[in-house]
């Protein structure tokens, strides 16, 4: 059983110690490998002790959950938010599908752009999409609530679709996501000055339009033929 992180609410050396904890493991975490990094590691970066690590969270794996709900409480806060706005300004209708899916990108690429984190906390996320592990998948269940919110909303939209293939187009919607703030120097890398980097406006423009015209692609049929 993981212990649950010890609050920053007592001497402010403390709340400074957990800080430096949890942004040493996130840098550490993303660029080296969750397995592959050590508290030993962690605590020289964060100059701190394991005693500290203990005190604070109690194990490697629960500050590993603990900097995973860092940084996707406010993500998934910000995305609920946004979601609520748009199905207000829709009124009795769905909102539209340009909305939600802005809604569900937006605190993703905001965060890439603004947080000087962000960049260490998207490449985590994407060994937490793609490294297998007991600790990945209980890092997942940190964005369960927000997934089921954008699929009941996803289901009034789309009738049309069954909910399988909706829940397989919202899983290309999070794969897309996070390889674009994840990665996105890479274009820069591959195509030079032809595609230089984007404000948070443009990458959202953007990707928001090709997202939606994933969700309304036709269906294909099991001979390849589109329905």
């Amino acid at each position: 059983m993981n212990k649950t992180s010890h609050p920053c609410d007592g001497a402010s050396h403390h709340c400074d110690t957990q800080e430096r904890l949890l942004d040493a493991a996130e840098h550490l975490f993303a660029t080296e490998g969750i397995a592959e990094t050590s508290l030993r590691a962690i605590t020289a970066e964060a100059d701190a002790n394991i005693a500290s690590v203990n005190y604070h969270f109690g194990s490697k794996e629960a500050l590993f959950q603990a900097v995973i709900a860092r940084r996707l409480g406010p993500i998934n806060d910000e995305r609920l938010g946004l979601l609520a706005a748009a199905e207000a300004d829709a009124g009795e209708a769905p909102p539209t599908l340009e909305a939600v899916i802005e809604a569900f990108v937006r605190p993703i690429i905001r965060l890439r752009h603004d947080s000087s984190h962000g960049e260490h906390f998207m490449r985590l996320m994407g060994r937490v999409h793609t490294e297998p592990g007991e600790w990945t998948l209980r890092a997942l269940e940190e964005f369960r609530e927000s997934f089921q919110r954008f699929a009941e909303v996803f289901a009034r939209i789309l009738p049309e679709l069954s909910e399988e293939e909706r829940l397989w187009r919202m899983f290309f919607l999070i794969g897309v996501t996070a390889h674009t703030a994840a990665a996105d120097f890479k274009l820069q890398h591959l195509a030079g000055d032809r595609c230089p980097p984007t404000d948070i406006e443009t990458t959202s423009r953007r990707l928001v339009s090709f997202a939606v015209a994933g969700f309304r692609a036709p269906v294909p049929s099991e001979d390849g033929e589109n329905s």
